[in-house]
């Protein structure tokens, strides 16, 4: 069988990808236990047919959408189970995934390429490994198009007072949900798992410290984000030296 190959963008810092998306991709092949390579890439264009990643390249065949790929890996590998059989429990997860894709994933978003502060930190860990030329053209790129996409969803509209009071109902939320549980749906990591620890796990790597702070204060999430990154092999950013 043709290795699998992730084409995804760059890491930042000490995140796998400055995308959670292709963060929650790797996620995935690390639980699927099969053998993958990684390209990493700004010029999704020449890789994806959609100019969209991640993309998985696998043989003769290509996947795109971080949901889509997730559930190939799960299908063919059958081995995590990422939307268990338990009644109701599959459609839990389908709710939780996409909220934290579609929600969550903005609010990241946000802290890193909208916020000033934010952007002071993801700036430089984005162009580390870019040459003056393409750093030049590349970064201020890379945050107009987001900062346009942020402006059309509406986030970035809002004050920015008001963006981190959502933040902080959603992160309350979770750590609600979590409360005497070790996963946010039945007694294995899920696919929601995956999504949620990608897009949190975004402001808690140190590129956006005033953002990692709102999950460093509610102890039982944190707890929950640096068990997801070792069960899904990335041991927190705290923890690599120990």
């Amino acid at each position: 069988m043709a290795t699998p190959i992730l084409h995804q963008f760059p890491p930042a810092g000490e995140l796998p990808s400055i995308s959670p998306y292709c963060w929650k991709v790797q996620m995935a092949l690390n639980l699927s236990g099969i053998e993958f390579r990684i390209e990493s890439t700004l010029m999704s264009k020449r890789v994806s047919p959609t100019g969209k990643l991640p993309y998985l390249e696998w043989g003769s065949e290509g996947f795109e959408d971080s949901t889509h790929i997730v559930r190939v890996l799960d299908e063919r590998t059958h081995k995590a189970n990422l939307w268990p059989d338990e009644s109701g429990a599959a459609a839990l997860v389908d709710i939780l995934e996409d909220w934290a894709d579609e929600s969550l994933y903005w609010h990241a978003a946000y802290a890193k390429f909208e916020d000033d502060d934010g952007w002071s930190y993801v700036k430089p860990a984005l162009g580390a490994g870019m040459s003056g030329a393409v750093r030049a053209a590349a970064l201020p790129l890379a945050r107009r198009d987001t900062r346009k996409k942020l402006e059309a969803q509406g986030l970035s509209r809002r004050p920015r007072d008001q963006v981190i009071e959502e933040l902080c109902r959603h992160l309350d939320s979770l750590e609600t949900r979590l409360t005497g549980r070790s996963y946010l749906v039945g007694d294995a990591i899920t696919a929601a798992d995956l999504a949620v620890g990608a897009m949190l796990g975004q402001l808690t790597m140190g590129l956006t410290p005033d953002w990692g702070r709102l999950v460093a204060e509610r102890n039982g999430l944190a707890d929950y984000l640096r068990r997801i990154r070792r069960e899904t092999g990335f041991p927190p950013h705290d923890e690599a030296d120990e």
